[in-house]
């Protein structure tokens, strides 16, 4: 009795789960034209690498791994695009800002379009490999992590992985990001190469081929020395000829990260000048949350050393500072175009209806 009713509902059940197929082929001869259903159109492929290719570039500019280099400008244009949603007089925008804008978008589709190819590339074994191949000419790097004390395991190395700029725990290289983790992380020693965006807000934007050395908890929470081979620049001002420029760099950075408190976070940062190797200026800071349900507040007591170059003499001074790292908005994000983005011509890859 028990096995029948068992059988009944799993027979009703498989009614219900079964897709609504007919008995006959739809590519049954003796089916009329009329009886047979109509295949669904083709869907581009081309379309839908430039859809990824947008949702790539919001990722990349405003996701969880995104460059604080894209903050402030993204930020001033979804205030613009609000103003424009509700009718109201836009908030004036410079030319230097439009232009730095410019070409963040510019550094972002071309972050996006390598996301994307690895995104294509991996989805072959044969050409996964020649993937790794390939990150071993253009950005090999190597990890050495020691065995703990009293662990019965050994220490592990692992070579060319993810380039470590792209990691969300790079972020707490910055000098405004405590670090608030929940257990210690397992020391770690990395060095390699690869390509890094310039985040400097005081020099042009550009794209470099640097070597690093990274520290993790050995001595310190977070050490990280840099050094840029090669610059990719924008030219500063604009100009008629745009398009990166190449230029042979020995610029370096040297950024010290450590918590002494669960609440407050050592920092320090040494800098070089843009595309040289001469230092440009020191900083050391002392950042806490003042609420601790919203670790996004961070304030910042620093001082700054600014070294003597030929522009301009030797500048200390002393800096407090309110920040909140929160995360911001791409401002055209296609899955939440605004009525006024929609006013204008739509791109031909744009789906209709």
């Amino acid at each position: 009795m028990l096995l029948a009713l068992l059988l009944t509902q799993a027979w009703a059940l498989s009614l219900d789960e079964a897709p609504a197929t007919p008995l006959v082929s739809q590519t049954d001869p003796s089916l009329a034209t009329w009886q047979r259903s109509v295949p669904p159109p083709p869907q581009p492929l081309v379309q839908h690498y430039i859809m990824r290719h947008r949702e790539l570039m919001v990722q990349v500019s405003a996701g969880r791994r995104a460059s604080p280099a894209f903050r402030t400008n993204w930020a001033q244009l979804e205030a613009y695009w609000a103003f424009a949603q509700h009718s109201q007089p836009l908030p004036y925008l410079s030319e230097a800002d439009q232009q730095r804008a410019a070409d963040l978008s510019t550094i972002a589709a071309t972050l996006a379009a390598e996301a994307l190819l690895n995104e294509t590339l991996a989805r072959s074994e044969f050409l996964s490999g020649a993937q790794v191949a390939m990150r071993t000419l253009t950005g090999p790097n190597i990890e050495f992590q020691p065995a703990k004390m009293g662990s019965p395991k050994g220490g592990a190395v692992r070579a060319n992985g993810a380039p470590p700029n792209r990691r969300p725990q790079l972020q707490a290289a910055r000098l405004d990001l405590p670090a608030k983790r929940p257990t210690p992380p397992a020391p770690s020693l990395r060095f390699g190469a690869g390509t890094a965006l310039n985040t400097d807000p005081e020099q042009p934007l550009s794209i470099a081929w640097n070597t690093y050395l990274i520290l993790g908890s050995i001595g310190v929470d977070d050490l990280r020395l840099s050094s840029n081979l090669v610059q990719l620049q924008f030219p500063p001002n604009g100009g008629r000829n745009r398009g990166f420029q190449p230029i042979w760099s020995l610029a370096w950075q040297l950024n010290l990260r450590h918590r002494i408190h669960p609440r407050l976070t050592l920092s320090a940062e040494l800098r070089s000048v843009d595309a040289g190797y001469m230092p440009r200026q020191a900083r050391v800071g002392l950042s806490t949350n003042p609420v601790a349900e919203q670790p996004q507040w961070v304030v910042t007591l620093g001082a700054r050393h600014v070294f003597a170059s030929p522009n301009r003499p030797v500048e200390q001074r002393v800096e407090l500072r309110l920040q909140w790292n929160g995360r911001w908005r791409a401002p055209l994000d296609p899955k939440r175009v605004t009525p006024a983005q929609r006013q204008g011509p739509q791109p031909w890859w744009t789906p209709s209806g």
